[in-house]
């Protein structure tokens, strides 16, 4: 009663006693630990098999205590806490942490102090990196393409010192998001540089390095070689860079108008002095002789600064969900890298086919709801069709799907299990080859007859072609139709009006299989077309075996990729529609 009380979950949860306990071995204990929510009527010795269970699971134990009875537990504890008013002394002597206060509430106060400084290492770590990175290989490829040295050493050490250095410091004193607390405890095996970090310091750098050296390039173009103004021009683009780059570094997950322009003052008097200082640099007469510098036009800083802000766009695009709406799901940096990728790094195009592609996964139930692969529609599908990706990239660098029907039977097709089918195998292919530079789809209509086209549904056809068109994160290249049948021009006249002209233009349609050549080289495609490849049926076997063992992933990915209308911005025009 006491502990429903105070908000403990006993319902879901068991109770404890120490008698229980007892009656466990330790291998026991630590297989139902994880489903106790309350102990009672403990000794000392149970607290210390209590503390070791839950070690033994991965978690990361704290203890309070004030007593003798609590000094071995709270020694064998991660973080032992001991009273500092009610305490003893052999409490305080093995505790970690004493709490002057007796007061739970500055415990809470060190969790989120310590998950702050976790966080603030991460972006201080993000944005040295990333200007480092950027700063080395601007100087090696410069060296590497047999040009001048876009910045010289005074240059670089003004870089190091002064414009990196104020920001990164103020990136420590960053201010402790407070969803920090809502987040679940963090591995302890968790590395400080994770997958997600290095891919913003790669992409950060690599804009960095891009965006320079193309200034460098521009300036020199007039053909008198390295002049005053050409590295005036790309010292203070870097320069830029790294201001917004720093911006940017603030949070790894949040927009900073999420988190606030003005909440960290040490950070806007670090940028302030850092661009102060630039302005120094290039304006006032005896540092213009230091650095090598002269005096640019407000068009040029205009100019500069325009360019150099898209390394802080790009961050804002990946964390800004305000902007995408609090009803998205979380969206993960790899899916965010994917959508930017097949939207050519356009970043108003991305945002709306994010939009699209989560809204319509939610809104087409019919192409997406129970997305088991052992269900009987799923099963049915695959028993007639095989969708298959071929391992060999065409010379530009397009990976291929092939799909053709395996079982040519009408009474055995059925166009919305295909189509459920169909997304499924794209959401594998694009998960593994997302980033690639586009894909071509190849349908080999043999065996296609006007009995299996009896058999389509037009809404279903409708909504199958709005979310690729609008929402599928990829860059289709070309969608070749092979061995096609004699009713296939109807079959373009019923699709038509459903495609967009750049749809149809991409739409290629082959009497035989050797005009298909041109486009997919023979070599790429299975043996049947005389590639090399492998049998239809090996890379069919292949690659369901690989959907299978994927089955868990797709059906908590569809759970977890809902749209939450409750909280869906008001919206005019193309999203409205999607309203219930």
């Amino acid at each position: 009663m006491f502990a429903s009380k105070i908000g403990l979950d006993i319902v879901h949860m068991q109770a404890m006693s120490g008698h229980d306990i007892d009656q466990l071995s330790e291998l026991q204990l630590e297989k139902v630990i994880n489903t106790v929510s309350v102990f009672y009527r403990v000794t000392p010795k149970h607290k210390l098999s209590i503390v070791k269970a839950l070690q033994q699971n991965g978690h990361i134990v704290g203890m309070t205590g004030d007593g003798v009875n609590d000094g071995v537990a709270l020694k064998r504890a991660d973080i032992g806490i001991a009273m500092g008013k009610n305490g003893t002394d052999v409490c305080k002597e093995a505790a970690d942490m004493i709490l002057v206060d007796d007061d739970f509430h500055t415990i809470i106060a060190a969790i989120e102090e310590g998950k702050g400084i976790f966080y603030n290492i991460r972006n201080f770590v993000r944005f040295q990196l990333s200007t480092s990175i950027a700063a080395l290989s601007l100087i090696a490829l410069s060296t590497l393409m047999g040009i001048s040295n876009p910045l010289n050493a005074m240059q670089i050490l003004w870089i190091n010192i002064i414009m990196d250095g104020p920001p990164a410091q103020s990136l420590g004193v960053e201010p402790v998001d407070q969803d920090v607390l809502k987040q679940k405890p963090r591995n302890v095996k968790q590395p400080m540089i994770s997958k997600s970090l290095i891919i913003n310091v790669l992409l950060s750098a690599g804009i960095i390095i891009l965006g320079t050296l193309w200034v460098f390039q521009r300036e020199m173009a007039d053909g008198t070689g390295v002049t005053s103004r050409d590295t005036t021009m790309t010292f203070t683009c870097f320069v830029l860079f790294d201001m917004w780059n720093a911006l940017s570094c603030r949070s790894q997950t949040k927009s900073v108008f999420q988190i606030g322009l003005f909440t960290n003052r040490m950070f806007l008097l670090a940028v302030g002095f850092s661009l102060l200082g630039q302005l120094l640099v290039i304006y006032f007469p005896p540092l213009q002789m230091v650095f090598q510098t002269e005096a640019l036009s407000a068009m040029d800083l205009v100019f500069l600064v325009s360019l150099t802000s898209s390394v802080f766009i790009v961050s804002e695009l990946k964390n800004d969900n305000r902007l995408l709406g609090h009803h998205l799901p979380t969206i993960s940096d790899t899916t965010v890298h994917r959508f930017l990728h097949c939207n050519y790094y356009d970043e108003e195009k991305t945002k709306i086919t994010i939009e699209n592609y989560y809204t319509m996964r939610t809104r087409f139930r019919d192409l997406f709801s129970n997305p088991d692969l052992l269900c009987d529609e799923f099963q049915n599908a695959m028993s007639f069709a095989d969708f298959i990706p071929l391992p060999q990239t065409t010379p530009e660098g397009y990976k291929v799907v092939l799909f053709r029907l395996s079982d040519t039977d009408p009474s055995h097709f059925s166009q919305r299990n295909l189509l459920r089918f169909s997304h499924i195998c794209m959401q594998q292919a694009l998960e593994e080859h997302g980033m690639a530079a586009g894909h071509v789809i190849i349908n080999d209509m043999t065996g296609m007859s006007l009995g299996h086209m009896r058999r389509m549904e037009l809404f279903m056809s409708k909504n199958h072609m709005t979310f690729i068109q609008e929402a599928a994160p990829i860059r289709l290249k070309g969608s070749h139709m092979v061995n096609v049948v004699p009713f296939v021009d109807t079959l373009m006249k019923l699709m038509k009006p459903m495609m967009k002209r750049e749809l149809y233009e991409l739409v290629h349609l082959h009497q035989h299989k050797e005009s298909l050549f041109p486009f997919v080289p023979q070599e790429c495609l299975p043996a049947e077309y005389g590639g090399n490849a492998g049998t239809f049926k090996e890379l069919r076997d292949n690659f369901y075996a690989k959907l299978l063992s994927n089955r868990d992933h797709f059906i908590r990915y569809d759970q977890e990729n809902l749209v939450d209308d409750s909280k869906r911005p008001e919206q005019r025009g193309w999203f409205s529609m999607f309203r219930r």
